[in-house]
């Protein structure tokens, strides 16, 4: 209540003009997802911070690096999560929508899942990788900025890394939506091709070896 008073304490009052919404991030007081996004990422502990703004990534599309945020805070509708918001009642249809065996949640799904391990392999042999899975989504995405040695091929790196979750995602969505079943090489292949167009498209003079591997 202290804050509150003291914040009434400091409006200054206009008359004769409406009452209007400034976003005090922003200069011109607009409210955009970006800043609203940086405002949120400045209140995380320095580890987190790191992390979230390397999420934004320019050359990938808003909708994908909206993902991937709640992605790395366990925040997707994966089967598990959508266990414990009460809107799936029964454990046994939280089998993995890939391999049908284990619970789904997001560190399975997308890590851990037989299907996934495949396609992670196949894109670690594209750039000639030798490494574990990790752990969780959270230490996969920083693990995965490590692997390259040269700052073209981090950028390309990772950005392969939002294309492969992505995939992913968009996968397992049409195996459960549309009873579709799942190609190990056309999802490669989809992986591969969609990291090629989001840098094509935003970053024309990046196109190079470093992005199609070695």
């Amino acid at each position: 209540m202290q804050d509150i008073n003291k914040l009434l304490k400091e409006t200054n009052l206009t008359r004769g003009k409406e009452d209007t919404w400034t976003w005090e991030r922003d200069k011109l007081g607009d409210y955009s997802t970006s800043s609203g996004y940086t405002a949120l990422v400045q209140q995380q502990p320095s580890p987190y911070r790191q992390v979230f703004e390397k999420i934004w990534n320019p050359l990938i599309p808003h909708k994908v690096c909206g993902f991937t945020w709640l992605l790395l805070l366990d925040r997707i509708p994966s089967k598990f999560n959508l266990l414990k918001r009460g809107l799936i009642k029964k454990m046994e249809a939280v089998k993995c929508s890939l391999c049908g065996r284990n619970v789904e949640d997001s560190n399975h799904l997308f890590l851990h899942c037989s299907v996934t391990i495949k396609i992670w392999s196949m894109c670690f042999e594209w750039w000639g990788f030798s490494t574990a899975i990790a752990g969780s989504c959270w230490d996969s995405f920083i693990q995965h900025e490590s692997l390259a040695t040269k700052s073209s091929e981090r950028l390309g790196w990772i950005i392969v890394w939002f294309s492969l979750v992505w995939t992913i995602w968009t996968t397992r969505n049409e195996v459960i939506f549309r009873g579709k079943s799942m190609d190990l090489t056309k999802t490669f292949d989809q992986v591969q091709a969609q990291a090629f167009l989001w840098v094509k498209s935003k970053e024309r003079k990046y196109i190079s070896a470093s992005l199609i591997g070695s």
